[in-house]
């Protein structure tokens, strides 16, 4: 485990050598992903090809290379580049990389946020989250796509970990592109599911769903969850969706979700939770991103969840714990 800010300061000279490492890293991957240097990395190249292709000057580009030389994400003898499997994982990170630009850049607003400003992400970028990303086709495109890979990297953990028993029909709300519905019903060939997102996600979804063996089997469906939710469904998927917003606005989507649901249907909340001891946590690193990009939202312990569930006409009945990674919680309607 990486050791605590606690414990850096008993150290302050490695505290200071871990901030200029977090500084180096994170200039260098912004610079590699914006370059748009893994994809350039298919096999044996040059620097001096490189540059030409990506317009960068080739002295500071091969400081670059060095870097991740020294840090085992390539091979590179200060003229030819050589990736490795490591490079194709870069490539696979790109919109967590992406991302995070965004909540670097908010993260210099956070003491006026704190201070009663605003939330972080508005006052740096002038819009809420979702509005910037709705604007900015690059970041929104490169969002959904974070959306996706997180699906992808916690689903071991969550189909490892917890069953999902029997289904007619799951809905997924605000399931984006639909990679956590297909891996449901994969594997279980009598179900049905519906797609369900704001109307431009669901049309971005399209083209993808179409063209994949279970489309006949999905439904996509435009709106807005707080509004109305799909009806009928026996399986309702919550997959990272109530850490986006706080308590008031959570309760708007599970009350719909409670109207909707079948009688003996279930509700499964996907997140990671909050330990109720004080001890790092990867769920209290994204608590502070929410706090930088939506203020109200926030990760939640299990009691949290609960309460909230008892409010808004569900019961918790089990929770399958992902540990670092996401635990999903299922309630049923009472």
């Amino acid at each position: 485990m990486p050791q605590t800010l606690g414990e850096l300061l008993d150290d302050p000279e490695r505290m200071h050598h871990m901030l200029n490492r977090n500084a180096a890293q994170f200039a260098v991957l912004q610079a590699v992903n914006r370059l748009g240097l893994p994809d350039l990395l298919d096999g044996p190249t040059t620097v001096a090809d490189l540059a030409t292709r990506t317009g960068a000057h080739s002295d500071g580009l091969a400081r670059l290379l060095a870097y991740l030389a020294a840090d085992r994400v390539l091979d590179f003898d200060g003229d030819t580049v050589t990736p490795s499997p490591r490079t194709a994982a870069l490539r696979q990170m790109g919109p967590a990389i992406g991302n995070d630009r965004l909540s670097m850049l908010a993260a210099f607003e956070l003491d006026r946020a704190l201070c009663g400003e605003g939330t972080a992400f508005e006052l740096h970028f002038g819009q809420p989250p979702f509005e910037f990303l709705a604007d900015s086709p690059a970041d929104g495109e490169n969002f959904a796509r974070l959306m996706q890979l997180t699906t992808q990297l916690a689903e071991r953990a969550i189909f490892a970990n917890h069953d999902f028993g029997t289904f007619t029909c799951a809905v997924d709300v605000g399931g984006n592109r639909g990679s956590l519905l297909l891996r449901l019903l994969a594997d279980r060939p009598d179900a049905r599911g519906v797609l369900f997102d704001l109307p431009a996600t669901v049309a971005d979804a399209g083209p993808a769903l179409a063209g994949h063996p279970l489309a006949d089997r999905i439904e996509a469906v435009g709106g807005s969850f707080f509004e109305a939710v799909p009806e009928g469904g026996d399986l309702y998927l919550l997959k990272q969706i109530l850490h986006d917003w706080g308590d008031a606005e959570c309760e708007t989507i599970l009350r719909h979700i409670r109207r909707a649901i079948a009688p003996h249907g279930r509700l499964a909340i996907i997140e990671r939770l909050v330990p109720e001891a004080m001890e790092p946590h990867n769920a209290r690193d994204l608590d502070i991103l929410m706090l930088l990009w939506t203020g109200k939202g926030c990760e939640r312990t299990l009691a949290q969840l609960a309460d909230m569930l008892g409010r808004c006409g569900f019961a918790l009945e089990r929770t399958s714990d992902g540990g670092r990674s996401m635990s999903v919680i299922e309630a049923v309607p009472v």
